[in-house]
C-alpha cells in the first residue's frame, strides 16, 4: 500500500494516499471481506488484511500496545485543550432562526427547516446526558455504561471474514476510555453554554409575545372606547382565580384577545410553560381549561375602579408574567413571598407590557414602589410593623381580593 507521509521520522503520525484511502473504505463497507473488493482494491488491502490477522494472533511486538496507549492518552489531551469551532454561514443562520422561534423547528423558515431540525436532534443529546438533579459521578458513571454497552453491541455485528481466525474486540479499553473521556468533555463544555442559550431564547421569545399582545390591546381598546379587554361584568368582589369559568375568571378576560381574533392563542402562551403549549382550543372556548395552562397575568378588572387606555399621565402595567403568588395561594401554601419572580424564567425576571404597548425587563416585582403580584391592602399589611408581619412573607391569597385606584394587581 502506498503511503504518503509529510514528516521526516518515521514515528511521526502518517496518511494515507487516496487511492489507498478508497479501498480501505471499500474494505470496511464489505465487512472486511477481502474477496468481495474490486481488483484494484484487493491487492491493496491484502497487506492490510494480513496485518490485521497477525493483531488478532498476536504477532505485533508489545511495545506496539504501549505506543497505541500513548497516541490515546494524547489525543484525550488535546481533546481538553480549549478550541474554537465555527459554524458555517448557513448553519449560523438556521441555530439563529432557531432560538428565535423557541427551538420549534415547525416556525423555522422552510430554507432552513432541514438544517434546524438536524440541530435540534444534535443539542437534545445533550440535554439528555445530564438530567436534573444528577451529581456529576452519576453523570460518569451512566456515561461510561453507554459506552461499554455499545461496543458490547458493536462487537457483536462486526466481524472480519477469514478463515481459522477468531473474532476480537473491536473495541480495547483504552479506546473505551478515550471516547468516554471526550463525551465528558464535551458535555462538561457545552452543557452549560446550552442551558444558559436556552433560557435567553425562552425569554426573548416570550418578550416578542408581549409585543403582539400589546398590539391586540391597542386594537380592542380602539373598538370598545379605550376600554381594557373583559368578558364578563367583572363585579369586584366576587372571585378571580377560577379559572375555565369565566364569570369568576380574570384570565378569561385577558383571553377575550384570542375569542375575538385580536390575536392568536399562541400568543398568550409562553414557550417557559409546558402546560400552555400544550393546550388545543376550539372556536366555543372562552378561557383556559386550569390555572397552570395561564402563562400571563393580568391587570385584575375584578375592582371598583378600573384603568382605561386612554387615562393620563404615566403608562400603567397591564399584564406580565404569570403572579407566583397566586399559584402559592391556590395550591394551598400559607405564605407567600413577596418579592419573589415569575416562575415562567426560574426566578430570574419577569417581562411586563405597559399600557401604550412598550415592554420591559424587570428583576423585580417591586416596581416605582408598587408589588405588581399583591393588592394595596396586603401591601399595607407587610409595611406595617405592628402586625408582626416577618420580613420578606405576608398572609396568602384568597382569590377575591380588588386592587385599589391606581394599584397594579396582576392575577391570576
Amino acid at each position: 500500500m502506498n503511503v504518503e507521509s509529510d514528516f521526516p521520522h518515521n514515528r511521526q503520525p502518517q496518511r494515507l494516499c487516496p487511492r489507498s484511502s478508497e479501498a480501505v473504505d471499500a474494505f470496511v463497507e464489505r465487512g472486511f471481506d477481502i474477496e468481495s473488493l474490486a481488483p484494484e482494491h484487493r491487492e491493496r488491502c491484502s497487506s492490510l488484511s494480513s496485518l490485521l490477522g497477525r493483531l488478532k494472533q498476536g504477532q505485533v511486538p508489545c511495545c506496539c500496545a504501549d505506543e497505541s496507549v500513548s497516541r490515546t492518552l494524547a489525543r484525550v489531551a488535546a481533546a481538553k485543550s480549549p478550541q474554537r469551532f465555527d459554524l458555517s454561514d448557513a448553519d449560523a443562520d438556521a441555530m439563529e432562526l432557531l432560538v428565535a422561534h423557541g427551538w420549534d423547528t415547525r416556525r423555522v423558515p422552510a430554507a432552513m427547516r432541514a438544517r434546524a431540525e438536524r440541530q435540534a436532534q444534535l443539542l437534545s443529546l445533550l440535554e439528555t446526558a445530564a438530567p436534573a438533579g444528577e451529581s456529576c459521578d452519576a453523570l460518569v458513571a451512566a456515561t461510561l455504561r453507554r459506552v461499554e454497552r455499545e461496543s458490547q453491541n458493536q462487537s457483536r455485528r462486526m466481524h472480519i471474514h477469514e478463515p481459522a481466525a477468531a473474532q476480537r474486540r473491536t473495541l480495547r479499553l483504552t479506546d473505551i476510555g478515550a471516547i468516554a473521556a471526550l463525551l465528558l468533555v464535551a458535555v462538561s463544555v457545552a452543557w452549560p453554554a446550552l442551558s444558559t442559550v436556552r433560557q435567553r431564547a425562552q425569554q426573548t421569545a416570550c418578550f416578542g409575545n408581549l409585543g403582539a399582545i400589546g398590539e391586540a390591546v391597542a386594537a380592542y381598546g380602539n373598538q370598545n372606547r379605550s376600554a381594557l379587554p373583559m368578558a364578563t361584568a367583572s363585579l369586584a368582589g366576587n372571585t378571580w382565580w377560577n379559572v375555565g369559568r369565566p364569570a369568576q375568571s380574570n384570565s378569561a378576560n385577558l383571553f377575550t384577545l384570542a375569542r375575538n381574533g385580536y390575536t392568536a392563542p399562541q400568543q398568550l402562551a409562553c414557550c417557559a410553560n409546558a402546560a400552555a403549549r400544550e393546550c388545543r382550543f376550539t372556536s366555543e372556548c372562552r378561557d383556559w381549561q386550569n390555572l397552570e395552562q395561564v402563562s400571563y397575568s393580568y391587570q385584575n378588572l375584578f375592582a371598583n375602579d378600573r384603568p382605561n387606555l386612554d387615562n393620563p399621565g404615566k403608562p400603567f402595567i397591564v399584564l406580565a408574567d404569570r403572579n407566583p403568588a397566586v399559584l402559592r395561594a391556590f395550591r394551598g401554601e400559607r405564605v407567600v413571598y413577596v418579592n419573589e419572580n415569575s416562575p415562567n424564567h426560574r426566578g430570574k425576571g419577569q417581562n411586563v407590557l405597559y399600557s401604550d404597548g412598550h415592554g420591559e425587563w424587570t428583576e423585580s416585582p417591586v416596581v416605582d414602589g408598587d408589588n405588581i403580584w399583591l393588592p394595596r391592602s396586603i401591601e399595607d399589611l407587610i409595611a406595617s410593623v405592628g402586625r408582626g408581619v416577618r420580613p420578606g412573607q405576608s398572609d396568602p391569597l384568597t382569590g377575591i381580593e380588588i386592587p385599589a385606584k391606581s394599584d397594579t394587581f396582576l392575577c391570576p
